[in-house]
């Protein structure tokens, strides 16, 4: 198989019979020689927040042939699938994951034809801004770090005030559990706010992404533009602490961090959680050793309260994934 990197160079990818190791836990997704599918693989090393148990199996696939044998792999011994990018936006229980894991951050390629910015999906958004650039193609600079891979980004329809993921996007590639490859094209109807009609609840997988962008030869204004909405993020301290970014979404009343801190739950804890002082709406792992169960339980006041004191219903924006007791997740 041949893909574009991002120099716009070819590069052949050899696929290798498949392989899978018991790591305990211990995995390393970054050392090429590593088998693509692991066995008990503690998610807490593979998540923003740094909390969650272990995974019964785990995979980082870097081909579509290698996602692929991923889903045969599960569909064999009849097993769940988690999608996961790269390990924001979610909680992912103390119990750990049944069934098999899938990361995306192995999935990196990207390239572009005229306006057309191509990359797939495993790739971070902050990196995708910056090869889109080098490429001479702007539009997507305001998102400049916002955690999260390009997939997850475009899940979530991730965005700021200004814009969303969605405004510049035409398509996405994704896979089915059979196997078989589709596109979907973005219409006015696919997204809305922090939220994609993508069929995630078919258990499909992002692919790959299509963007139209501005092609420009002011490279070097673009980067200033896309290093200040970073250093406006950086200097908020918003994600000087491990979390998962916000835990809520904004409801119709206004920005759910304004609420939060409008009574005075800026820094409250449970257990090594805590609500952050820089941003009411993030719940952070200051010290590294809050538990997941510390956190959702956090969260759980946070919404109490909020019902309570005000009568808003907070929704939920972080994804609950593994074993959770449902009965006890309502939140």
């Amino acid at each position: 198989m041949r893909l574009l990197s991002a120099t716009g160079k070819h590069i052949t990818i050899v696929l290798m019979q498949m392989k899978i190791s018991n790591e305990g836990g211990k995995s390393n997704p970054e050392s090429k020689s590593d088998p693509f599918i692991r066995q008990n693989v503690l998610m807490s090393a593979h998540t923003s927040l740094g909390t969650g148990g272990f995974a019964d199996w785990a995979a980082w696939p870097s081909t579509s042939e290698q996602l692929r044998e991923a889903m045969e792999f599960a569909h064999s011994r009849n097993v769940p699938v988690t999608y996961v990018g790269g390990g924001t936006n979610i909680l992912v229980s103390d119990k750990g994951i049944r069934g098999l894991v899938i990361f995306s951050d192995h999935l990196t390629s990207c390239h572009s034809r005229g306006r057309l910015f191509c990359t797939q999906s495993g790739l971070s958004l902050d990196n995708a801004i910056n090869t889109s650039i080098e490429m001479g193609l702007t539009g997507l600079e305001l998102l400049g770090g916002l955690p999260g891979t390009v997939g997850g980004a475009i899940a979530g329809n991730a965005g700021i005030k200004e814009m969303t993921i969605s405004d510049v996007l035409l398509y996405i590639d994704y896979m089915t559990p059979d196997g078989a490859l589709h596109r979907m094209q973005n219409t006015g109807e696919t997204f809305a706010y922090h939220h994609s009609s993508f069929p995630g609840d078919e258990q499909c997988f992002i692919i790959e992404a299509g963007f139209i962008l501005n092609p420009t030869r002011k490279m070097a204004e673009a980067r200033l533009k896309k290093e200040e909405a970073l250093r406006r993020r950086t200097e908020h301290g918003h994600y000087r602490y491990p979390s998962a970014g916000c835990t809520f979404r904004n409801p119709v009343e206004g920005s759910a961090g304004r609420i939060i801190d409008n009574l005075g739950l800026k820094g409250k804890t449970v257990g090594g959680a805590q609500v952050s002082f820089s941003h009411a709406n993030f719940i952070i792992n200051p010290e590294g050793k809050a538990t997941s169960s510390d956190i959702f339980e956090l969260s759980r006041l946070i919404h109490e309260t909020v019902f309570k004191e005000t009568g808003i219903d907070l929704q939920r924006e972080v994804r609950l994934i593994g074993d959770w007791d449902i009965c006890n997740t309502k939140a």
